[in-house]
């Protein structure tokens, strides 16, 4: 099974991107995160997601993403279950 990910141009992007916003630095919390340089953060972002989302593993890059497409479409309650569930 190809383990790349096959969003690179669209994930990686928008994990950085979560970085600046106040939604973004929820969600990286939410998701574990918990230090404050870009370098932990780039590493972290490279690494499993603790737990299966949809019965698939994610990196925690595509966590991130999932998250907050999820959430920025008013889908919050149902996306929080996904993932924590």
């Amino acid at each position: 099974m190809d383990k790349r990910c096959q969003w690179p141009n669209v994930v990686v992007p928008l994990a950085f991107a979560a970085r600046l916003t106040s939604k973004g630095i929820r969600a990286m919390g939410e998701l574990g995160f918990a230090e404050e340089n870009d370098e932990a953060y780039a590493g972290w972002l490279g690494k499993g997601y603790k737990s299966e989302m949809w019965g698939q593993m994610f990196t925690n890059a595509m966590a991130i993403a999932i998250k907050l497409v999820l959430e920025g479409w008013g889908v919050e309650e149902e996306s929080s279950k996904q993932m924590n569930g």
